[in-house]
């Protein structure tokens, strides 16, 4: 026999005497297994909490934001005529497909808090997905009312500009700036929480406690090279090896 059996021979060997009790965890699914997860196609988990908090309950804050984002845009938007954001004109269509896209994302935030909590993917990813394109949809409109509107006029009394609109607006630009960027980083907290469940969701990595009782203890045959280790033998006989029943996820 070449040295690929012996080494084979080997393995199998350590196989069969690793710890019954070791913390078996759900195999990636659709051939992940086995593979680093750089090169395993798998994303990347990015947080492990929200604020603190456990990491499902960004799916919870991502609900009660568009649950207000659909309230915000239901009393303000109009569907026959077009409205004046910061000098930026919005038309009755597009304020439609906004307040829609903001409803729909009150059931998908319902869907993905059970799917966190009874670990279904598919509601979670579209979550995220859903949280994405919002992202994307808020980008877009604060470029729109940083090159082409007019944040000063639009706040400010031409009055009260007259007498110095320089520092005024500059003032009003820093401002909606920092607003801004705030209001950008909280979708992205939103949308990282929902991409590290899907993530977590995907790879199985959830401990369950194992129950005192059902552990029993039973005398196993005495291993030559134990020693007094965990399976070992010592002057009294053999040691006993616990022996759990697996649960399996």
């Amino acid at each position: 026999q070449g040295p690929g059996a012996w080494l084979e021979a080997l393995a199998q060997c350590n196989t069969q005497r690793s710890h019954p009790l070791r913390r078996r965890v759900r195999p990636y699914p659709r051939g992940l297994q086995g593979r680093p997860l750089a090169v395993s196609g798998a994303m990347v988990q990015l947080l492990t909490s929200f604020l603190g908090l456990p990491l499902h309950m960004g799916i919870f804050a991502s609900w009660a934001y568009f649950t207000t984002r659909t309230l915000i845009f239901l009393f303000s938007f109009s569907s026959r005529e077009p409205i004046d954001v910061s000098g930026v004109e919005i038309g009755p269509n597009t304020q439609v497909a906004l307040a829609a896209m903001a409803l729909a994302g009150v059931p998908v935030s319902v869907l993905a808090a059970f799917g966190a909590v009874f670990r279904i993917e598919f509601h979670v990813r579209l979550l995220a997905t859903l949280l994405l394109a919002t992202l994307v949809v808020d980008i877009c409109w604060c470029l729109a009312v940083t090159l082409e509107g007019d944040q000063c006029v639009a706040m400010v009394d031409t009055y009260i500009l007259r007498r110095g609109p320089m520092f005024i607006c500059l003032a009003i630009g820093m401002g909606a700036f920092i607003y801004r960027s705030a209001f950008l980083g909280f979708e992205v907290l939103l949308l990282c929480a929902a991409w590290s469940q899907v993530e977590l969701i995907q790879r199985g990595e959830f401990a369950e406690l194992l129950r005192y009782d059902v552990y029993k203890t039973t005398p196993t045959a005495a291993i030559p090279v134990g020693g007094l280790g965990y399976g070992g033998t010592s002057e009294q006989g053999p040691m006993l090896q616990p022996q759990a029943k697996q649960i399996m996820m």
